[in-house]
């Protein structure tokens, strides 16, 4: 992988990512154990998906995102932090 191909983090250091994320404008669904929440997408690879939502889910909590016109993602929370959030896809994640 050469120096520009580097996916990068908010602060501009170098990130050692599998897949590179893709900044999109999406609203969403964030379906948890203690209900439904409003979310926006900030940005999404293959193998997760970064949020921004206005409350804290415990990291290992498992959540489905629906988005309109493009289904239902399986997955976990991965970390937690000021309002946003990371979920890794469920391996077997089903878009419905």
């Amino acid at each position: 992988m050469g120096p520009n191909s580097a996916p990068w983090s908010d602060d501009g250091t170098p990130e050692s990512r599998r897949d590179l994320r893709k900044h999109v404008p999406w609203s969403g669904v964030l379906q948890t154990a203690r209900g439904p929440f409003q979310c926006r997408v900030v940005d999404i690879s293959p193998g997760g998906v970064k949020l921004s939502l206005g409350a804290e889910i415990p990291i290992g909590q498992p959540v489905t995102l629906i988005v309109a016109g493009l289904g239902a993602f399986r997955g976990e929370v991965v970390w937690e932090e000021k309002g946003m959030l990371g979920v890794k896809f469920a391996e077997d994640s089903s878009r419905s």
